[in-house]
């Protein structure tokens, strides 16, 4: 079957027993998401699969089998000596299947009974032996290719038979409830057959070396995380070999915990960003090297010993976005833990360090737990919904795999804090796995977490609500103020607050004008020629340029964003909003940059007119020749001999204005290079999404496809489905603050938003009344003719000194997301970063190199991008696009009225430089606040200061509610004296007020 069409090797994988599924050509990815859940031996379904995808490489699914690689480098006399004696004791292969590859192995294949899991075990009998997972192992078959080589062939005719005892025995295949009667054990009970078998070492081994290193062990669960087996395991856990012999006699496969009381254990995620923020730590912080565990989904651990055994604080995102740390009343996995044959490793054979100082000293001592824990100490109401809801929207935690259990007790206990009810509670925990768990947990899971949030908290319930008794508080001393002369509090040490104060104020951020030399030149000289002519800023028609001209780039032409991997690639598609209100030129700037693509693609229906006039003439003159050799001897074949029939032409286009999915679909189909969506108002576009689909659509996942430029597939029920191998769409548009402000609400937390360049229009005045730059104007309307004409499906990679810029983006970004006053949406904008830097740097690419006086049309751009073009691109991103992101997200989105109240209060702390602040300052000075039945809404507001680190509650009243505040001296050590400055000035009628009102 070498020659076979690959459906035909799919077919005969699967008549062998084997279950198959499509792999994406030349590759070992599956062909759709969750390709390898559908794997079917159906033969139906394989071929109307191979219909689609004809070249289709042949995956085989590995959850109902026990496969042994057999490594090219074991020689026969090994394989004999292991494997093969093994056989020989057992009668022979019994049928074994092998499927055969020259260059990668061999693999001797049975097949597993019904809900058996197999762990995947390097160094099995040999060195050069492993054994797959059942669980996540990509197996290729026959017939596929991968770089033009076929890895493998099916060595004999046999069909997939069942795997003996004997040898699931050995593997340790762990049967379902109903066959254990079979007896199979962990692997760890296998005596050796051979004198070459290579000892494999056990969960229990690994447990006693984990004690032997000074950790107190327990067992965990077997294949997760969680839960340990018994309770009470922070007593319990031990170094005593007797007893972790004995538990691990009663769990031979559970998982070691290693208990963290004595350790601080830096846990690096980095699927939650932990590889880049530790990246950035590393340049400003002290890592002592030390052991480090190699976690099973592609993290790490770092294990230190806590300095003269004074147990630390740990917590989630503790160092920052995606490192945690795991210390007092805490535990991790140690080496030798497993899940889904995934295996804990020691990276390296280093001994325990000391934690250094600087991480000690953020990781402070644990607070004592309160006297009123668990308790409810006020009834819901209205504001502690309010503030609840305030808490899950703006500052809950987001959750990814693995960590989503945890950060879900964490919000659920969050929202008690507030006094609400379960109901309350569990409505708000919906919402909030919808908006910010991904992957959404399952609803008894959120039922049980919101549960916990009230059996097993540490805060009594409402302990933050405004009119929660405060046990919290401290009295202290009064003195007077001699700014204002109103009774304020002396405030403690400095170093007595845990947590910096956020950077709240966001009335002073303003975008960036446009920084000369970001730009190819060829962009830039036509922006500020425009803006000047238009009366705005030069950064908005620079902005809608590059996306216009970046849509021309042909969408095929990928950029490898590192040196090695080949896998992570970016395309040349670009989305900018450009925000201003109604009379900012919005629609003049946009109109003004899309006039090169604009006269290009007037320019190809003009030649599309002529051409398809050019072929019914054709067909007019044949069918007319035809008519007229009607009877008569000579054939019509004869008479068009050598004459091709006339082809239709192709209908070229860019510029799309319709959004419905099906008809860029199709359009998709005709243009491969791409197409550019423009609309005058980008509001419509956002609302309209998926407006037609009562059940849920596929919209926004058609558009966050058009942002990557995968395939995608459109079925439709009427007509055969829309196949889009390059489903790529640039947007440019605009549209008003306060609609997008309205949007977002009802918007999900896709990052569908987050995908755009928002760019802030400024009005400068009417315009100057100047002639147009024509030479510019020429210059871009050549090299947007050249653009679209490059070659498609050419790859780029950035030179070796151009690589220093995208470590500069990324050390940006960790640093960036690490601020304290980042709202998840801006913090999800930074994560798309370095890839968006990757589609500036090949746009900029393209556009330096048509644009240029001496650039040649016919001529693809270098295969390398410079480090010139890379810095223009990176600081075009971070110094003018960033800015405008930081504007749009913490301030152009608005606050709520709560918030408000909240800035008003910072800054009138700031403007008097008050230690302290009580509720009759507030009620004196404040305006909105002046009724007597605002009262709780000013001990409310405060708590928005107090989750900011602000305040702190300093005194209750006669009626239990606090009412007055200690300041964190932070706020006045300079960091925000400009916004002070401004404060004090807006503010000189406000003290003439305080001080007549205290004369009064």
């Amino acid at each position: 079957m070498t020659d076979a069409p690959n459906v035909e090797h799919a077919l005969d994988a699967a008549r062998r027993g084997l279950r198959v599924y499509p792999l994406a050509a030349n590759t070992d990815e599956p062909a759709f998401p969750e390709a390898d859940t559908a794997a079917t031996t159906d033969e139906s379904q394989i071929r109307e699969w191979w219909a689609l995808w004809p070249d289709a490489n042949i995956g085989i699914a590995t959850d109902n089998l026990l496969a042994i690689r057999i490594d090219p480098r074991c020689t026969d006399e090994v394989f004999r000596d292991t494997l093969g004696t093994l056989f020989q004791q057992h009668g022979g292969r019994t049928g074994s299947l092998v499927l055969v590859g020259e260059l990668v192995g061999s693999y001797v294949m049975f097949e597993l009974p019904a809900g058996a899991l197999m762990q995947g075990h390097s160094n099995f009998l040999s060195e050069h032996m492993s054994i797959l997972s059942s669980v996540d192992d990509v197996l290729i078959g026959p017939g596929s290719t991968i770089n033009g080589l076929a890895p493998y062939r099916f060595h004999n005719e046999r069909s997939l038979s069942p795997a003996p005892p004997w040898l699931m025995q050995m593997c340790g295949v762990e049967l379902p409830a109903e066959s254990k009667s079979m007896n199979v054990v962990a692997l760890k009970k296998l005596a050796p057959v051979a004198r070459t078998l290579t000892p494999i070492k056990t969960k229990l081994d690994w447990a006693l070396e984990a004690a032997g290193r000074g950790f107190n062990v327990f067992p965990i669960t077997p294949n997760a995380k969680m839960p340990p087996l018994f309770a009470d395991w922070q007593n319990k856990a031990t170094q005593d070999p007797k007893q972790i012999d004995a538990w691990w006699d009663e769990w031979p496969d559970a998982n070691i915990g290693g208990a963290t009381n004595d350790f601080v254990v830096v846990d690096i995620d980095p699927r939650k960003g932990g590889d880049q923020t530790l990246e950035f730590l590393r340049l400003v912080e002290d890592f002592p090297e030390t052991a480090t565990t190699k976690t099973q989904g592609g993290g790490q651990h770092l294990l230190y010993v806590a300095p003269d055994g004074k147990p630390v604080k740990g917590g989630n995102d503790k160092l920052g976005q995606g490192i945690d740390v795991k210390a007092a009343g805490m535990y991790v996995l140690m080496p030798g833990s497993t899940i889904d044959g995934r295996s804990y490793t020691r990276a390296n054979d280093r001994p325990l360090a000391f934690a250094p100082p600087w991480m000690v000293e953020h990781c402070r001592n644990a607070k004592p737990k309160p006297s009123a824990a668990g308790k409810r100490i006020v009834e819901e109401d209205d504001i502690a919904i309010e503030l609840a809801t305030n808490f899950m929207r703006k500052f809950a935690p987001t959750a990814e795999e693995g960590n989503r259990d945890n950060t879900a007790h964490s919000v659920a206990a969050g929202l008690y804090d507030y006094g609400v009810t379960y109901p309350t509670a569990l409505e708000l925990m919906l919402e909030w796995n919808d908006l910010k768990c991904s992957p959404p947990l399952d609803l008894e899971d959120i039922e049980r977490v919101t549960g916990s949030g009230i059996s097993s908290r540490e805060n009594a319930i409402g302990c933050k609500h405004p009119l929660a008794p405060g046990f919290y508080a401290v009295e202290i001393a009064e003195r007077v103020s001699a700014a204002a002369g109103i009774p304020t509090a002396v405030t403690g040490d400095a170093g007595a607050w845990e947590n910096e104060p956020n950077a709240i104020f966001v009335d002073h951020l303003k975008p960036a004008d446009l920084p000369t030399g970001v730009l190819p030149e060829l962009v830039e000289q036509f922006a500020r020629d425009r803006a000047r002519r238009l009366g705005v800023d030069a950064g908005a028609p620079a902005a809608a340029l590059v996306t216009a001209l970046g849509s021309l780039v042909p969408a095929g032409n990928r950029l490898q964003m590192r040196q090695l991997d080949t896998e992570w690639t970016v395309k040349p598609i670009l989305w900018t909003a450009i925000i201003g209100p109604p009379g900012s030129n919005k629609s003049a700037t946009i109109n003004a940059a899309m006039g090169p693509v604009q006269k290009l693609q007037s320019a190809w229906r003009k030649s599309f007119a002529a051409d398809e006039h050019k072929r019914k003439l054709e067909e007019t003159r044949r069918a007319t020749v035809e008519k007229a050799a009607k009877g008569k001897q000579e054939s019509t074949d004869k008479v068009f001999e050598g004459e091709a029939e006339p082809a239709k032409p192709r209908f070229r286009q860019k510029i799309y204005n319709d959004a419905t999915t099906e008809a860029l679909a199709v359009a998709l189909c005709e243009n491969p290079e791409g197409l550019l969506y423009h609309a005058d108002e980008l509001a419509g576009w956002l609302a309209g999404m998926d407006a037609y689909r009562a059940k849920g659509g596929k919209d926004r996942a058609f558009w966050l496809q058009a942002k990557e430029g995968g395939d995608f597939t459109v079925n439709r029920k009427l007509s055969e489905r829309i196949c889009v191998e390059n489903c790529a769409i640039s947007v440019l548009g605009g549209i008003q603050p306060d609609k997008i402000k309205s949007l977002k609400l009802g918007m999900s937390d896709d990052g569908l938003l987050q995908r755009f360049m928002p760019i802030i229009i400024h009005r400068s005045g009417n315009g100057a009344d100047i002639a147009p730059d024509t030479v510019t104007g020429e210059r871009l309307a050549n090299a947007a003719n050249a653009i679209a004409d490059a070659a498609n499906g050419a790859l780029f990679r950035f030179s070796p000194e151009a690589d220093a810029e995208l470590h500069a983006v990324e050390a940006f970004k960790a640093k960036e997301i690490a601020r304290p006053d980042a709202s998840p949406t801006l913090r999800q904008w930074l994560d798309k970063m370095p890839n968006e830097f990757g589609r500036l740097s090949l746009v900029f690419h393209f556009i330096e190199h048509y644009g240029s006086s001496g650039g040649a049309r016919d001529a693809l751009p270098a295969a390398f991008i410079s480090r010139d073009t890379a810095a223009r691109a990176r600081r075009y991103l971070t110094e003018f696009v960033y800015s405008h992101a930081l504007t749009f997200y913490l301030k152009d989105l608005g606050a709520s009225t709560m918030d408000e109240h909240a800035l008003w209060i910072a800054g009138f702390v700031l403007a008097r430089r008050l230690p302290a602040i009580s509720s009759r300052d507030i009620y004196r000075a404040y305006p909105a606040l002046k009724s007597p039945e605002k009262r709780s809404l000013i001990v409310a507001t405060m708590r928005v200061l107090e989750m900011h680190d602000w305040v702190k509650p300093a005194h209750i009243d006669r009626h239990g509610a606090e009412d007055r505040w200690t300041v964190n001296p932070a706020v006045h050590d300079g960091r925000f004296e400009e916004i002070a400055a401004t404060e004090r000035r807006r503010r000189d009628g406000v003290q003439e007020g305080i001080k007549q009102g205290a004369a009064a």
